[in-house]
């Protein structure tokens, strides 16, 4: 796959090299940074463009793959599995056929054998049927919030209220009226205590069911189907859904969030871009350390050429030395020791000393080593004279300049240091005066 993803970069490499469109993604001077950098421009864009599409065809596998999972996942249920007994209850949203509105449906855990009344409750003094409708007409047409006090003026009874149907009337009085198909009586039991003894009372009312649509009706109606079955099989470890309702068939399938997939689209059109880029940076980052490493190293080489001058060698035998000399290790230097075993194969290979020279100064890909192709020209025309010592004041200069860098640098290092430095003795100095402030 490696050795295909290869072949058919090399292929669009071809037919981009081609066209317009390769000097705006490969201008002239970013192939110069190749070439500075000692690589070929053909074998940089055929890498670049074979990293790109393996990227590309993996993410677009991957999201083949997810969209794929993610398909399978939205299957048509007929059993949800309850959570065991003493767990929390789950909330499933379910989809109503296919394409269908989504419901929220509750899962309780399975429980254990035992009772499931609660207490009875007294019966509610007549005297309450006052004051509890609130703002209704009558506990018959129940539409607003009813009044369930806990005391009572010129009763001694501290009241408890629960509801038969708390998802409709709650036990503070809160009247949900939203899921309600039809009109629905509400049973309201009150507990009376007092000096040990209880009594109870139960109100009935009815609540009105507000005016739905044909489609609010009938997913209402599928929701307390969904209830009604869950609640029957409570003590069953599995909730077999509803299959049908009045004939028609019900289908029911889970939700997929598909938000992963969008993301790992959006990521699969960004990143090729991105590593495109960064490979151009990468690249020109690779030329900045080597100008460093290039300068860094003249000095040396500049004190080194005008040594071997003043001992009255010519040009060609001082730089022919000069090459013999840094083909050995000189730490950081060795780079400059390749560029000059480039310089004495094209004098092999038939160059003119100054052809090989200009060749040399252009790869090194750094002024001084320019300049310096110029100072030779220069001291040829005046026939060698005074060249060593020019060498010797170049070398000084070059010295000097990297000095005056050094401490530049070392300037700027310490002026970023200074705000750490003046918080950490703010620091200290609270830690000092705090204390101190606090013991008077």
């Amino acid at each position: 796959m490696s050795g295909w993803m290869e072949k058919q970069a090399g292929r669009i490499y071809a037919r981009l090299s081609e066209s317009r469109l390769f000097e705006l993604l490969a201008p002239l001077r970013l192939r110069r940074n190749i070439e500075f950098s000692g690589m070929e421009v053909q074998s940089y864009y055929v890498d670049k463009i074979a990293l790109s599409l393996k990227v590309f065809f993996g993410g677009l596998l991957l999201i083949v793959l997810l969209g794929v999972s993610l398909y399978l996942q939205k299957e048509q249920v007929t059993v949800l599995e309850r959570p065991a007994a003493g767990e929390s209850m789950d909330m499933e949203e379910l989809w109503l056929g296919e394409e269908g509105a989504a419901i929220q449906v509750e899962v309780y855990p399975r429980e254990l054998t035992k009772e499931e009344a609660d207490e009875s409750f007294e019966s509610l003094l007549s005297a309450l049927e006052q004051l509890i409708p609130g703002e209704n007409e009558s506990l018959a047409e129940v539409t607003e919030d009813l009044l369930l006090p806990d005391l009572v003026d010129g009763y001694p009874f501290a009241l408890t209220w629960s509801s038969f149907n708390w998802e409709v009337v709650s036990s503070e009085g809160e009247v949900d009226r939203e899921e309600l198909a039809e009109d629905t009586q509400v049973e309201l039991r009150l507990k009376a205590d007092y000096g040990g003894w209880q009594w109870y009372y139960t109100f009935t009312l009815t609540v009105l069911a507000p005016v739905m649509s044909a489609e609010q009706e009938y997913l209402h109606t599928v929701e307390m189907l969904l209830k009604e079955s869950e609640e029957e099989g409570r003590g069953e470890e599995q909730w077999e859904l509803p299959g049908e309702l009045e004939g028609a068939v019900l289908e029911f399938y889970r939700t997929v969030d598909y938000s992963s997939l969008v993301w790992l689209a959006l990521l699969l059109l960004l990143l090729p871009p991105l590593l495109w880029a960064a490979k151009d940076q990468e690249l020109w980052e690779k030329r900045k350390r080597k100008r460093a490493r290039m300068e860094s190293a003249y000095p040396e080489f500049i004190s080194r050429l005008s040594l071997y001058i003043a001992a009255g060698l010519n040009l060609q035998r001082a730089m022919a030395e000069c090459a013999a000399d840094y083909q050995q290790d000189f730490g950081q230097e060795r780079l400059l020791g390749r560029e000059l075993s480039d310089f004495m194969r094209r004098m092999k290979d038939g160059y003119s000393f100054y052809q090989a020279l200009e060749a040399f100064a252009e790869s090194c890909d750094e002024e001084h080593y320019k300049k310096l192709a110029g100072l030779l020209r220069q001291a040829e025309k005046n026939s060698m004279r005074g060249l060593a010592q020019m060498l010797e004041q170049e070398a000084a200069t070059v010295q000097e300049e990297q000095r005056r860098d050094s401490r530049a640098r070392g300037d700027r290092i310490s002026d970023r240091l200074l705000g750490p430095m003046m918080l950490q003795l703010a620091i200290v100095m609270g830690l000092i005066m705090v204390p101190a402030f606090l013991s008077f």
